[in-house]
């Protein structure tokens, strides 16, 4: 979860296995072990409201003509390493599509375009090349 460390929750795992081991009359004579495989990271959120998130939703709403919608996944983004390891928050912005990270993942091309262009203007606006209300 957010806010615990990849330490601290594999600490957590290994207490309750410990636990349950110690109650059980087999296991408590044959602990477990406990073998760490598989990608595992440090939970991470990122906090709504900053500059960069305003900056963008602004860029969207005139691209799209149309609020920016929020999105939550329980999935890696790798946004999290920026803020998490840098300091430095970070957006995941991009068109619609399916199949996300599968061998049949696909993008829709007119909301590529559209994400491309709300891209351009956000970095425009970010960097003040020109003025937010000036489409």
């Amino acid at each position: 979860m957010p806010g615990t460390a990849l330490a601290e929750a594999r600490r957590q795992v290994l207490d309750v296995v410990a636990a349950a081991a110690a109650r059980d009359e087999l296991l408590s004579k044959n602990p477990p072990e406990v073998i760490w495989n598989g990608f595992q990271a440090d939970g991470y959120a990122l906090k709504p409201g900053s500059e960069a998130e305003n900056t963008l939703a602004a860029a969207h709403k005139a691209v799209w003509n149309a609020p920016m919608g929020e999105r939550y996944s329980t999935a890696v983004n790798h946004a999290r390493v920026y803020d998490l390891y840098y300091g430095i928050p970070a957006l995941c912005y991009g068109p619609t599509g399916g199949g996300m990270h599968g061998f049949n993942e696909w993008a829709d091309l007119p909301s590529a375009k559209r994400a491309t262009l709300t891209i351009a203007a956000f970095i425009a606006d970010w960097r003040q090349l020109r003025p937010l209300d000036a489409r």
